[in-house]
């Protein structure tokens, strides 16, 4: 997360409106906060009625905001790098 946004909640509303602008965001340059290993479930941060937050960055390319132990982080959202895990949604857990 850009230092300018590291304060700020990512669920939509308290979000301030210029980090969602299009377009906008050098993403990839931001620091790197951590790394994740292969097969780890990521819980992607979402917004009002569980919408999924998307940003886009300087090139158009989707980032999705991640929930970790150390703050909201973004990935390239990715089918190469991710895939999302369909869930019963009375008890949140896989679905086979």
């Amino acid at each position: 997360m850009a230092q300018g946004f590291r304060s700020v909640s990512v669920d939509g509303v308290d979000a301030p409106a210029d980090l969602f602008e299009r377009n906008k965001h050098n993403i990839s340059q931001w620091p790197v906060v951590t790394t994740f290993r292969l097969g780890e479930r990521l819980q992607a941060v979402t917004g009002n009625n569980a919408n999924q937050i998307m940003i886009a960055d300087s090139q158009g390319k989707p980032w999705l905001p991640i929930s970790t132990d150390k703050g909201n982080c973004f990935v390239r959202d990715n089918s190469r790098f991710i895939k999302p895990i369909r869930e019963n949604p009375t008890n949140f857990k896989p679905l086979k």
